[in-house]
Protein backbone atom coordinates (compact mmCIF):
# COMPACT_ATOMS: atom_id res chain seq x y z
CA UNK A 1 0.00 0.00 0.00
CA UNK A 2 0.86 3.63 -0.56
CA UNK A 3 -0.38 6.65 1.01
CA UNK A 4 -0.22 10.08 -0.50
CA UNK A 5 -1.13 13.17 1.10
CA UNK A 6 -2.22 16.84 -0.20
CA UNK A 7 -1.60 19.20 2.86
CA UNK A 8 -2.98 22.85 2.92
CA UNK A 9 -5.31 23.56 -0.10
CA UNK A 10 -6.87 26.94 0.81
CA UNK A 11 -9.82 27.91 -0.34
CA UNK A 12 -12.58 30.37 0.46
CA UNK A 13 -15.74 29.06 1.18
CA UNK A 14 -19.38 29.68 1.94
CA UNK A 15 -19.90 26.92 4.60
CA UNK A 16 -21.15 27.20 8.37
CA UNK A 17 -23.79 26.94 10.66
CA UNK A 18 -24.56 30.36 10.62
CA UNK A 19 -26.43 32.43 8.01
CA UNK A 20 -23.73 35.29 8.13
CA UNK A 21 -20.44 32.82 7.36
CA UNK A 22 -22.74 31.14 4.13
CA UNK A 23 -23.41 34.50 2.97
CA UNK A 24 -19.79 36.44 3.17
CA UNK A 25 -17.87 33.02 3.21
CA UNK A 26 -14.48 32.99 5.12
CA UNK A 27 -11.27 30.93 4.36
CA UNK A 28 -10.60 27.17 4.85
CA UNK A 29 -7.56 25.12 4.56
CA UNK A 30 -8.54 21.21 3.16
CA UNK A 31 -5.92 18.14 4.22
CA UNK A 32 -6.15 15.00 1.75
CA UNK A 33 -4.66 11.58 2.45
CA UNK A 34 -5.44 8.54 0.32
CA UNK A 35 -4.09 4.81 0.25
CA UNK A 36 -3.65 2.95 -2.95
CA UNK A 37 -2.49 -0.32 -3.52
CA UNK A 38 0.97 -0.72 -5.08
CA UNK A 39 0.71 -0.86 -9.38
CA UNK A 40 -2.44 0.48 -9.72
CA UNK A 41 -2.80 3.54 -12.25
CA UNK A 42 -2.06 7.06 -9.60
CA UNK A 43 -4.59 10.05 -10.22
CA UNK A 44 -2.35 12.79 -11.21
CA UNK A 45 -2.21 15.55 -7.98
CA UNK A 46 -3.64 17.92 -9.97
CA UNK A 47 -7.27 15.83 -10.60
CA UNK A 48 -7.51 15.30 -6.70
CA UNK A 49 -7.16 18.83 -5.95
CA UNK A 50 -9.71 19.83 -8.74
CA UNK A 51 -12.10 17.50 -7.82
CA UNK A 52 -11.73 18.49 -4.10
CA UNK A 53 -11.99 22.52 -5.05
CA UNK A 54 -15.33 21.46 -7.44
CA UNK A 55 -16.72 19.47 -4.47
CA UNK A 56 -15.65 22.44 -1.93
CA UNK A 57 -17.13 24.97 -3.96
CA UNK A 58 -20.51 23.50 -5.64
CA UNK A 59 -22.51 23.97 -2.57
CA UNK A 60 -23.11 25.99 0.73
CA UNK A 61 -22.61 23.42 3.94
CA UNK A 62 -24.06 24.10 7.02
CA UNK A 63 -21.34 21.44 9.06
CA UNK A 64 -17.21 20.63 8.09
CA UNK A 65 -18.37 17.20 8.69
CA UNK A 66 -20.49 17.61 5.51
CA UNK A 67 -18.00 18.74 3.63
CA UNK A 68 -15.57 16.64 4.32
CA UNK A 69 -18.04 13.75 3.71
CA UNK A 70 -19.17 14.61 0.28
CA UNK A 71 -15.39 14.94 -1.21
CA UNK A 72 -14.60 11.55 0.77
CA UNK A 73 -17.47 10.00 -1.18
CA UNK A 74 -16.13 11.98 -4.44
CA UNK A 75 -12.73 11.03 -4.24
CA UNK A 76 -13.47 7.31 -3.80
CA UNK A 77 -15.70 7.17 -6.69
CA UNK A 78 -13.60 8.66 -9.00
CA UNK A 79 -9.96 7.28 -8.17
CA UNK A 80 -8.65 4.00 -7.36
CA UNK A 81 -8.18 4.47 -3.92
CA UNK A 82 -8.58 2.00 -1.39
CA UNK A 83 -9.55 4.83 1.76
CA UNK A 84 -9.24 8.40 1.76
CA UNK A 85 -9.01 10.92 4.59
CA UNK A 86 -10.02 14.27 4.61
CA UNK A 87 -9.45 17.14 7.32
CA UNK A 88 -11.66 20.82 6.41
CA UNK A 89 -10.48 23.15 8.75
CA UNK A 90 -12.29 26.30 9.26
CA UNK A 91 -9.67 29.73 9.28
CA UNK A 92 -10.59 32.36 12.09
CA UNK A 93 -14.14 31.04 12.89
CA UNK A 94 -16.36 33.65 13.80
CA UNK A 95 -16.50 33.13 17.50
CA UNK A 96 -16.49 35.31 20.65
CA UNK A 97 -13.43 33.69 21.72
CA UNK A 98 -9.35 33.67 20.40
CA UNK A 99 -9.84 30.58 18.35
CA UNK A 100 -7.14 30.07 15.53
CA UNK A 101 -9.09 27.00 14.33
CA UNK A 102 -11.46 24.51 13.85
CA UNK A 103 -11.41 21.42 11.98
CA UNK A 104 -13.43 18.17 11.28
CA UNK A 105 -11.64 14.95 10.15
CA UNK A 106 -13.39 11.82 7.79
CA UNK A 107 -11.83 8.76 6.70
CA UNK A 108 -13.81 6.10 4.59
CA UNK A 109 -12.96 3.29 3.09
CA UNK A 110 -14.03 0.82 0.11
Amino acid sequence: MIEFDINGIKLYGFHGLYERERELGQFFKIDISYIMKKGKPYPDYTEVIKTATDVFLEHKYHYLEDVADALCDKILSLFHVESVKIRVTKLHPPLNIDVENVSCTVEKRK
